[in-house]
């Protein structure tokens, strides 16, 4: 009964390092995602721009 209770919390914490990575992935995406979505301009010129004719 012992040993399969320390398999059980070997693959608990196995389990555990998984779903952290897994949620580090994720939040890394996310603001690669961010980042560059900021970078990319709208399809609406800018307002309130007025350009001098010289």
């Amino acid at each position: 009964m012992r040993g399969a209770l320390c398999a059980d919390s070997r693959a608990f914490a196995a389990n555990l390092v998984v779903n952290r990575l897994f949620v580090d992935l994720c939040a890394a995406q996310l603001v690669e995602q961010r980042i560059r979505n900021a970078k990319v301009g709208g399809s609406t010129p800018l307002s309130g721009t007025i350009y001098s004719q010289q």
